[in-house]
């Protein structure tokens, strides 16, 4: 007579739905007792009934035959990075030049690439919703022609693109196999792929209101890099809310650099010994701000007793400083999410998905320690 489950689940001592489980690869059943079962099944001889063994070849078959479901997620960073340390005695920066691909998704260097890694994190975490998976690729180049080779050569179905801006953006979209979604990046002659930003104007806007609510006039400004599309948007927001409050732009008080901590606090050290000095900086992210709480305390200027500071971005670093910096937050993670959700529109449905469109997140304004009333 030939042997049944039953005769299995009193070898082993376990239920007959726990034997089907692993005879048939339909559960999850503890490791010790899938190997006792299975070598049960081979002591009583046990052989499953051929409907079951077609369930599993065609389960099988299936398995085999379904795409591959995969996306690469490419961060991109030309620039020279900082790491930087909150210490006892202040903030520690230490410049190490530009940074290599590899080290792009590394955790612990609290510096600018932690605010992309988080739009990466969200990007992994809608991902793994949808039930499709992710190839991380750091890249400093993206005309690389081996990068180039890799992404042409790759089963992904589409790639989302974040990191610092590229001049050479739209000479990569043009040589993408497949869609591509950006995130904190604009190409240059848009419309073209979509794109996940930043309300920046709104987030200039919270900021600005903020400081002038506290009394702040004389208000000096710190940018990014001309090159980034975002940066300039905040910069012109930021003199339209001057001229909302009928006040003129100090020129001199408008800081246009590398988004280093060190370049900002060179170029503010240089100006705090001045009578003629700005009572409160905006800043377009949170370096430039933490470049500046670094030259006040150089300078023995306290904040915010004689100098109100604002950053934009939101990363780690900004609550862990003495002070701890107000600054205008970004939902990082959303920016993640909202970026798969398109991409998945181009590639599920592209003849109805939308070959161009731009989502934006609206940030917030995070009060702490760095912004008082002015002195006097």
């Amino acid at each position: 007579m030939a042997a049944t489950l039953d005769d299995v689940a009193r070898k082993v001592g376990c239920s007959t739905a726990t034997v089907s489980r692993v005879v048939n690869g339909t559960g999850q059943v503890a490791e010790a007792m899938r190997l006792a079962i299975l070598a049960a099944v081979q002591e009583v001889g046990y052989r499953a009934p051929r409907v079951e063994a077609r369930r599993r070849e065609e389960r099988a078959e299936a398995a085999a035959a379904a795409p591959l479901r995969l996306v690469q997620v490419v961060l991109h960073s030309d620039q020279p990075r900082e790491r930087i340390a909150i210490a006892a005695g202040g903030l520690e920066v230490t410049s190490e030049g530009p940074v290599a691909a590899a080290d792009l998704l590394a955790a612990g260097d609290g510096a600018a690439s932690s605010f992309h890694r988080d739009i990466v994190d969200g990007m992994l975490d809608e991902l793994g919703r949808w039930g499709w998976r992710a190839l991380l690729v750091p890249n400093r180049d993206l005309l690389d022609p081996a990068f180039l080779a890799e992404l042409r050569a790759s089963p992904a179905q589409g790639i989302l693109l974040t990191g610092s801006a590229s001049p050479h953006l739209d000479a990569f979209l043009a040589a993408c196999p497949a869609p591509v979604v950006l995130v904190d990046q604009r190409p240059a002659h848009p419309p073209g792929n979509p794109v996940v930003g930043i309300d920046g104007p709104a987030g200039i806007a919270l900021a600005f209101a903020h400081l002038a609510g506290l009394g702040h006039r004389d208000i000096g400004f710190l940018t990014g890099r001309e090159d980034n599309f975002a940066y300039r948007e905040r910069e012109l927001a930021f003199r339209a809310c001057m001229a909302g409050l009928g006040q003129p732009v100090r020129e001199e008080w408008i800081y246009r650099g590398p988004n280093l901590i060190t370049a900002a606090s060179a170029w503010l050290g240089g100006r705090l010994g001045r009578p003629d000095r700005p009572t409160a900086l905006l800043c377009s992210n949170d370096l430039l701000a933490l470049g500046c709480l670094r030259a006040a305390a150089s300078c023995s200027v306290s904040i915010p007793g004689r100098l109100s500071v604002v950053g934009f971005d939101g990363i780690a670093a900004a609550a862990a400083v003495t002070p701890a910096l107000t600054t205008v937050e970004v939902p990082t993670c959303e920016m993640g999410r909202q970026a798969v959700r398109l991409l998945m529109a181009a590639v599920q449905c592209p003849p109805v998905a939308p070959s161009w469109s731009e989502l934006r997140v609206r940030p917030s304004l995070v009060v702490r320690a760095s912004t008082a009333p002015p002195a006097g």
